[in-house]
Parts: C-alpha cells; sequence; structure tokens
C-alpha cells in the first residue's frame, strides 16, 4: 500500500475561547453547587453512590 502525505488547511477561530474560560472560572468561583447534569456520567456515578 501507498499512502500520499498532504496538509488540510485549518482556520482557527479562537474568539470563543476567552469567554468560554471566563464562564469556568466564574462557575469554579461560586459558593453554590450546581445541579447535577444528568448525561453526566461523573454526576450519575457520584448521585448512585450517595
Amino acid at each position: 500500500m501507498n499512502f500520499d502525505e498532504c496538509l488540510v488547511p485549518y482556520i482557527l477561530n479562537s474568539d470563543e475561547i476567552q469567554g468560554q474560560v471566563d464562564q469556568m472560572v466564574t462557575l469554579m468561583n461560586q459558593h453554590d453547587i450546581p445541579e447535577p447534569n444528568e448525561s453526566s456520567k461523573n454526576c450519575a456515578y457520584a448521585e448512585q453512590y450517595a
């Protein structure tokens, strides 16, 4: 088998990253515990363990 190598150009838009980081920092710094997410395996495990 022979394979050809090629580079695929990708344009990265990093405009959303800072907003997402700010939201995560705000969430981590709040004193209230957020509601569990049903689709999270960790939340489901914690609820089953409790």
